[in-house]
């Protein structure tokens, strides 16, 4: 039976993320390097509890202001603005679709950081990284700051807040960004199939982490990644990795309502969220595109011992923040309602 060269390229590139994937699993396993943490360290459920708690007290003392009409209704003035911007997307250039941008979003997770920098510097797409460093108390390491790659530039914040990963103080060499969490990696096979999907639709958002809204009763509710895949549908996606335009992290920073914006910064949670409503409601509704599958399930998780997804209450601040932030979008009803589309491609798993 004679392959195809697209069949090859399949097989080949399927063969070197398996590669990549068990020589990343081995480094974690037996690497002293960088005092990564292993593995064998169990993640408690009950960790960073403490932290949550204090969250929902933040929530609780802006819940009667959110909860309103006010806030609930679409804010069509800062809309309006955010539109304007939208039309004037810088095109791409030469270099836009051979190179991107990775922006690290990092806190106090220095092993982490320091593994993902010397991955993704070693990516040839990749033609600078940015650290966005929000920590006022400690310094970045050397290792970073002097980069022997020569790509990484270290953006040091003054606030502490998520808002803070859109907030870009450090020109760009590409209008293509690549945000991506400090503990999440994947082979350089796998960016560059988002990256090559993105350049051919640079208005939208193409990611990896596939996530759904789901409405009850009225109300919209932020569907996990369990109920995603359930469903076979998809809305949203996580940024924790995925391909976006520059000029959407500027309209973010500088345009998006400030009910939402404050809300963010009190409660450390659902930048996400934010980020990807903004798009859609940028582009008429329509939801952000995925990457190949093949290229989502290479994903790799660096492991720590906080993880915000596995605090008590995070589904509940995660539905808070999708009902009020549709209705501040605009998202609920008419030609820009937010749509959801099927999980064609089912047979892989994200983490």
């Amino acid at each position: 039976m004679r392959l195809s060269f697209g069949q090859l390229m399949s097989i080949l590139l399927g063969v070197a993320s398996c590669l990549f994937l068990v020589t990343l699993r081995l480094f974690i396993n037996v690497s002293t390097s960088h005092t990564l943490l292993k593995p064998t360290v169990p993640i408690l459920k009950g960790a960073g509890v403490g932290k949550t708690e204090n969250v929902l007290r933040r929530l609780e003392e802006f819940e009667k202001f959110s909860r309103s009409e006010n806030f609930l209704g679409p804010d069509h003035a800062a809309l309006s603005r955010a539109r304007t911007a939208a039309a004037g997307l810088r095109n791409l250039t030469d270099v836009d679709v051979q190179y991107y941008t990775i922006r690290i979003n990092t806190w106090k997770r220095n092993a982490q950081l320091l593994t993902s920098i010397d991955h993704h510097a070693a990516c040839e797409g990749v033609r600078q990284i940015q650290v966005v460093w929000s920590d006022p108390d400690g310094e970045p390491p050397e290792e970073v700051v002097r980069h022997g790659s020569g790509k990484v530039v270290v953006e040091r914040h003054a606030v502490n807040s998520l808002n803070e990963r859109f907030n870009v103080m450090s020109s760009p060499p590409t209008l293509g960004i690549l945000s991506v969490d400090d503990d999440v990696l994947r082979p350089c096979a796998a960016l560059d199939a988002g990256f090559f999907r993105w350049t051919r639709n640079p208005s939208r958002m193409v990611g990896y982490d596939p996530r759904v809204h789901v409405e009850k009763n009225g109300w919209w509710e932020y569907g996990a990644r369990s109920v995603t895949f359930k469903l076979k549908e998809y809305s949203m996606i996580l940024t924790r990795f995925t391909f976006v335009h520059l000029d959407y992290l500027k309209i973010y920073t500088d345009l998006l309502p400030r009910k939402i914006f404050d809300l963010i910064a009190k409660i450390f949670n659902c930048e996400d969220i934010a980020m990807t409503l903004l798009v859609s409601a940028l582009t008429g509704g329509a939801p952000p595109i995925l990457a190949n599958a093949w290229a989502i399930s290479t994903q790799v998780k660096l492991p720590h011992d906080n993880p915000i997804s596995k605090a008590n209450n995070h589904t509940d601040v995660r539905n808070f923040c999708m009902e009020a932030f549709s209705g501040a979008l605009d998202l609920r009803s008419g030609a820009g309602r937010l749509r959801r589309e099927r999980l064609v491609e089912t047979n892989y798993s994200s983490p």
